[in-house]
């Protein structure tokens, strides 16, 4: 089966969806009583040779490689996709901020996070990831 060469101790093969819930109960309207209900999720193949990659590119980073730019195979940058990473890492570079990693595409900020910038949002949860630079 895909995914079945990737030994566990790299990427498990159930995905525990329990700390969506206290995002989501936290955040979204209903609280506790919202219907969000955590489930452990098997992860097909596919899941895990992605999260193995990502995986492998972190340590790749932690070797001391970088900054390297993440993108998933299905993004589709916008014409001034570039210009506007210039612009993000410019404005981070002045306010002397130095994130691990700044998660790129667009999500709806939550209210209650600091806006860094014009471009560049404090990320507290994400549902997808895009893209990221690490």
């Amino acid at each position: 089966a895909a995914g079945a060469e990737i030994p566990l101790d790299v990427v498990t093969d159930r995905w525990s969806t329990a700390r969506n819930r206290r995002y989501v109960v936290r955040a979204f309207i209903g609280g506790e009583d919202c219907g969000y209900v955590a489930k452990d999720l098997p992860l097909t193949g596919g899941e895990r040779g992605c999260a193995a990659s990502h995986v492998a590119i972190w340590r790749h980073c932690a070797e001391g490689v970088g900054p390297l730019l993440v993108l998933e195979d299905d993004a589709a940058p916008r014409p001034d996709f570039v210009q506007r990473l210039r612009t993000a890492l410019s404005h981070l570079a002045k306010k002397k901020e130095a994130p691990d990693v700044l998660y790129l595409g667009y999500t709806q900020a939550a209210t209650w996070r600091r806006r860094v910038s014009s471009a560049v949002r404090e990320a507290e949860y994400l549902w997808t990831t895009v893209g990221y630079v690490l």
